[in-house]
């Protein structure tokens, strides 16, 4: 399970599009990379770049959902 909160003022915490553009990326591993981006694509995130295979052994995808968040969904396609 992952949350993440909405703004938040008093707390001093700020969505990125507040912070122009500021943010960290949130990597979350995942069983089926496809599907996770297909529900997030559907609710108004944004691709920046498509799932491929990479040589350390993940699958990855880059979204921006609609808060201004860079995400890596990804899993582990080869254990080393």
């Amino acid at each position: 399970m992952f949350h993440l909160h909405e703004e938040n003022y008093i707390k001093k915490a700020f969505s990125p599009l507040s912070c122009n553009g500021a943010t960290t990326n949130v990597g979350l591993m995942v069983d089926d990379v496809g599907s996770v981006m297909a529900q997030a694509l559907a609710v108004g995130a944004k691709e920046i770049s498509s799932a491929q295979d990479y040589d350390y052994g993940f699958r990855q995808d880059d979204i921006i959902d609609p808060f201004g968040h860079h995400w890596t969904i990804q899993k582990v396609i080869e254990q080393y």
